[in-house]
């Protein structure tokens, strides 16, 4: 039997600094400036997450990460740039999320969430990368 073996891709600071660029982009677009900000680029543990937001509704602020190991997929500008817009968009629904799990399951409420970030990537990101990649900007 064959076995496959999974390429190993890991981000570098590159990558980082245009998530982080892209991020950027994002924010104002989706009216999302009144937050604090924070960026990381580490390794996370039993997690297959390639990036992530987190926040504090407490301090205003949303910290956004991304994986060093993306051992599935290749981190390429396309990939980086649509996560950095999915952060985006979960960090503007992200109060709606919080107040719908206090009387749906979280399961239900994440599939949902899911549901709206899918269409608006659609609507808007992939507009926006075609646009983007038509004028040689990637």
């Amino acid at each position: 039997m064959k076995t496959t073996k999974t390429k190993n891709y890991k981000t570098t600071v590159k990558d980082f600094n245009y998530f982080i660029q892209e991020v950027c982009h994002w924010l104002p677009k989706l009216n999302l400036q009144d937050h604090g900000m924070v960026f990381l680029h580490m390794e996370l543990e039993k997690n297959t997450a390639l990036t992530w937001v987190e926040v504090s509704l407490e301090n205003k602020t949303a910290t956004f990460g991304l994986s060093e190991d993306w051992s599935w997929l290749k981190p390429d500008k396309y990939e980086l740039s649509k996560c950095a817009f999915h952060e985006c968009c979960e960090l503007m629904l992200y109060k709606l999320h919080h107040s719908l799990t206090e009387f749906y399951s979280y399961k239900h409420v994440n599939e949902m969430r899911h549901e709206v970030v899918r269409t608006l990537e659609s609507a808007l990101f992939e507009p926006y990368w075609h646009s983007k990649s038509k004028k040689g900007k990637k």
